[in-house]
């Protein structure tokens, strides 16, 4: 090719012989071999494909002995802890992570009780003062 490169009239003769050998070529072999992968198992094996599958795939079953473990990373446990039920509180039924016996509601609850308890205190010793007074 280095020899041919620097004469043009050789290289368009060599190039033109190429061009012509390559025609000749296709004309041996009208039928160029299919790119389909199952026509090329079928010819290699000698017999056509079946139109229905008769055949299927086998069932999964688990195999015996002990599973295998895996670690489960941060992400994976993150979305496993989320994913879990959670027991909702009685008192209030949300999910925060708490129950009856520790409800933020209970306590404010109470607190309301104790508050109210106190003012009625109040207002029993005021009515005794003003009995006191009355009667005096």
């Amino acid at each position: 090719m280095d020899y041919v490169s620097k004469d043009e009239p050789r290289l368009s003769d060599f190039v033109e012989k190429l061009r012509l050998l390559k025609i000749d070529v296709e004309a041996d072999c009208p039928n160029p071999p299919s790119k389909n992968k199952a026509d090329n198992l079928e010819e290699l094996v000698g017999v056509p494909k079946p139109d229905v599958k008769t055949v299927n795939n086998p069932f999964v079953c688990n195999p015996k002995g002990r599973k295998k473990l895996r670690i489960k990373g941060g992400k994976e446990q993150a979305l496993d802890k989320n994913s879990k039920n959670r027991n909702a509180c009685s008192l209030c039924g949300e999910t925060d992570g708490h129950n009856r016996r520790t409800c933020p509601k209970k306590f404010a609850e109470e607190a309301e009780l104790d508050q109210a308890e106190v003012t009625r205190e109040g207002d029993l010793d005021q009515l005794e003062i003003t009995r006191e007074e009355v009667s005096d």
